[in-house]
């Protein structure tokens, strides 16, 4: 890294700084985020969904718009709340 850095525009440079610091974010938010997220893992979760990033819903409690105990523990990417674009059917 260090060799690919010191022959780096400083384009590439930018980049290979902005993975380390996305990496050191990455890092902080643990499985157990939903329950301090503080500011900095918040900044990263906005962050990441401005770039096209879907939040699940473990993302979405530690921002504070879901409440972590409507996910669904076993499908972590589901919430035990009804589908609100579902239609009822018609009788």
């Amino acid at each position: 890294l260090i060799a690919s850095i010191e022959t780096a525009k400083p384009a590439r440079c930018q980049v290979i700084v902005l993975a380390l610091v996305l990496g050191a974010y990455e890092n902080r938010a643990d499985k157990g985020l939903w329950r301090y997220a503080d500011r900095g893992v918040r900044l990263y979760l906005e962050f990441l969904r401005e770039l096209g990033h879907q939040l699940v819903p473990v993302e979405l409690a530690a921002l504070g718009e879901l409440n972590s105990d409507d996910i669904d523990i076993d499908n972590p990417t589901a919430t035990t709340e009804p589908d609100a674009q579902q239609q009822p059917e018609a009788a």
